[in-house]
């Protein structure tokens, strides 16, 4: 599983398991996109009950164990998928189009990250905080990293 939302999120995404007819108990892992709480807040309760694996980036799992504060934002990288999917999490962002992440501190680097996923030519794209891109999705990756890169660069 990838994410797993806020902290009262374990009932709805357990439902949401079972509703194709899958058994939540086949949740082997938890992903953690990054160290934000609205990815990571149910991770732990699900994981006691299911006895799933969390796992997450090294320097965000001191945060969601709770032994740390939350870091300021910072762009990271997107490992491809083998079959076609592109999981964002908040590094690619979708608002009225395509857009690298808004919640960074170098913005530079933002965008310099945001051309790593476009190049994976993912058939579809899953952004953290919206429905996910299914139709021309490495094309339209494509020409928004594209054109984001050509923006000057005004945010730091």
């Amino acid at each position: 599983m990838i994410d797993a939302g806020d902290i009262d999120a374990a009932p709805a995404i357990e439902g949401a398991v079972r509703g194709p007819g899958l058994d939540p108990a086949r949740i082997g892992r938890i992903v953690i996109a990054h160290g934000h709480c609205d990815h990571y807040g149910a991770a732990q309760e699900l994981a006691d009950r299911h006895g799933a694996e969390i796992l997450a980036h090294g320097p965000d799992a001191a945060v969601i164990r709770g032994e740390e504060a939350v870091a300021p934002p910072v762009p990271h990288r997107v490992p491809s998928s083998r079959h076609g999917v592109l999981f964002t999490g908040d590094t690619v962002a979708r608002v009225d189009r395509v857009i690298p992440g808004v919640l960074n501190i170098d913005r530079a680097q933002t965008v310099a990250s945001f051309r790593r996923p476009a190049a994976l030519e993912p058939a579809t794209v899953c952004f953290g905080h919206v429905e996910p891109l299914t139709a021309d999705s490495a094309a339209l990756m494509r020409a928004s990293a594209d054109r984001d890169a050509r923006l000057q660069i005004e945010h730091g």
